[in-house]
């Protein structure tokens, strides 16, 4: 059994694991990849899936893992095909013309389902029900070292074990049981959330900030059931797009507003009127984000120089199809 004395002599040792850098040099230093329960909150529409997917499949071939992806207000096969356009680095149709081979489709579906695994949208979850499911998939395959969860809202309160909780109580007792799952499984939680509707109705009213009268950043306590999630979270992270804006409405601002384990990497972002954030454009040439201009996953496939009509990175070896991700029913519980 490992002793307190013994985490504190192995960290001195180099032994603990420390976060793990995305690959662009402003985000490592605020937000790191780590195994912990992170939460993401943003307002509807601006890119959150977008971006958390883009990161996390970055992620993945970085390091060589899998995520675990429950995304149930997007189709996973629309979900998918944005992602082999991300990987492809260009449009899989576009203005009425097939842009991306058959064959070509066919072998970035295969790298794609070599990296991340879905589970199936044919049923509304409860936390517990989902929960079941990733823990499932999470013994069944140890290459899982991430699952997001997008988002929260989404999932249908059971009222069987609801009982005599209060709804502020209920959703206090499942942000506490994500995070000790995500210690369980030794796997990275990321669940999005959305603010609550007061969030969207505050306009920046500093008449000298460069987005005055523009929608401002949600805060902690704007999330849905309020700013438990930051309590319970080890890093909770803040997303903002101004979409209505005329020449920035392709920019999503990174506010890391909490980074609980800062021994391990990591620290907030200050913001002001002259930061904003760690800014991500989106790219809608290439589909990829470009986060403080660099895109991360052009420089993991080697590729960045290429003009755009040559990117085509060869993938060698044979990729299998995964095995379907097993319904509820299927259980053993």
């Amino acid at each position: 059994m490992t002793t307190e004395l013994d985490f504190i002599q192995d960290y001195a040792d180099g032994k603990i694991e420390l976060g793990k850098q995305w690959g662009c040099p402003k985000l490592d230093r605020h937000w790191l990849w780590k195994r912990n329960f992170t939460i993401v909150l943003g307002h509807s529409g601006i890119g959150k899936t977008k971006l958390i997917l883009y990161l996390e499949l970055a992620a993945a071939i970085k390091h060589g893992h899998k995520v675990l992806i429950y995304t149930s207000e997007n189709n996973s096969a629309v979900v998918k095909m944005e992602l082999i356009e991300v990987l492809a680095g260009q449009s899989i149709r576009y203005n009425g013309e097939r842009k991306l081979s058959k064959e070509e489709t066919e072998r970035w579906y295969a790298y794609l389902s070599k990296y991340a695994l879905f589970i199936k949208q044919d049923k509304v979850y409860a936390w517990n029900e989902l929960r079941g499911v990733i823990d499932h998939l999470v013994k069944k395959d140890s290459s899982i070292a991430s699952v997001v969860i997008d988002p929260y809202n989404s999932l249908r309160i059971d009222k069987g074990v609801l009982g005599s909780l209060s709804t502020h109580d209920y959703h206090y007792e499942v942000a506490s049981d994500m995070r000790v799952m995500s210690e369980e499984w030794k796997c990275r939680l990321v669940v999005n959330m959305h603010p609550a509707t007061e969030a969207g109705r505050r306009f920046i009213k500093d008449n000298k900030h460069p987005y005055f009268n523009y929608a401002d950043f949600p805060r902690p306590s704007d999330a849905e059931q309020g700013a438990k999630w930051k309590n319970r979270a080890d890093d909770f992270i803040i997303l903002h797009r101004i979409y209505n804006h005329p020449t920035d409405g392709n920019l999503i601002f990174i506010k890391v507003d909490k980074i609980k384990e800062q021994f391990s990497g990591g620290c907030p972002t200050p913001i002001d009127a002259e930061n904003f954030g760690i800014v991500a454009s989106w790219n809608f040439v290439k589909h990829r984000f470009q986060i403080d201009n660099i895109d991360i996953l052009a420089n993991l496939l080697n590729k960045q120089e290429q003009p755009i009509d040559d990117f085509r990175p060869e993938i060698t070896g044979d990729f299998e199809e995964p095995e379907p991700v097993v319904e509820a029913e299927d259980l053993p519980f």
